[in-house]
């Protein structure tokens, strides 16, 4: 009889070195196999298996937030977390809005409040699996991409609207646009409330 395949975890991200200590840390962990892979289709390939339990993303800076978003909207049936290198609330919040399962603020890999961190992720992994959580991922992954739309509908309405004259016939039009995108907004905003808590 085979033995069964375990969990794999799937690492990316930079800087390498850093990399690697988590990789480490979290094989200590986990009973879970962790595997290193760039952000390339050779990652979309390997979060098709079965077997994979997370994707985790080691940000070096705030611009890889956009990665996480694409990889949110790849990956949709498996959660994606963000390592973060140091605290940064803010980038926190735009992580978790960006679709990210969870946020790991990692302060350095030496002592122990680092694998408390990494610990904690290891649980917060075991209790984030189910068809449950990957439906309501999803659904705030697509409620992200209906919010990103409607910014860009809102804001050519909004041009128009400037560049319009006062008495001209579009006006009225290009005004129930803009309500039309608002009210949107908040039925969508009133969804996210509804979906557990991340």
């Amino acid at each position: 009889m085979p033995e069964p395949v375990s969990d794999v975890i799937l690492l990316t991200g930079k800087p390498a070195e850093l990399l690697r200590s988590v990789a480490a840390s979290l094989r200590r962990g986990s009973r879970a196999s962790v595997s290193l892979l760039p952000a390339t289709s050779r990652l979309l390939v390997a979060v098709s298996k079965p077997n994979v339990r997370a994707v985790l993303f080691l940000l070096s800076r705030e611009e890889e937030i956009e990665p996480i978003r694409w990889m949110v909207q790849q990956t949709s049936s498996v959660p994606v977390f963000a390592l973060l290198p140091k605290k940064d609330a803010r980038l926190r919040q735009q992580l978790l809005r960006a679709g990210a399962a969870g946020v790991v603020q990692l302060r350095g890999l030496k002592g122990p409040r680092a694998q408390q961190e990494l610990a904690g992720l290891v649980e917060m992994l075991k209790s984030q699996a189910g068809p449950k959580y990957v439906a309501s991922q999803r659904i705030a992954a697509d409620l992200h991409t209906a919010r990103s739309a409607l910014t860009a509908v809102l804001g050519n309405a909004e041009l128009a609207l400037q560049s319009c004259s006062r008495s001209g016939p579009l006006r009225k039009h290009l005004r129930e646009i803009v309500r039309g995108v608002y009210e949107i907004e908040d039925a969508l905003r009133r969804m996210e409330r509804m979906l557990p808590p991340r």
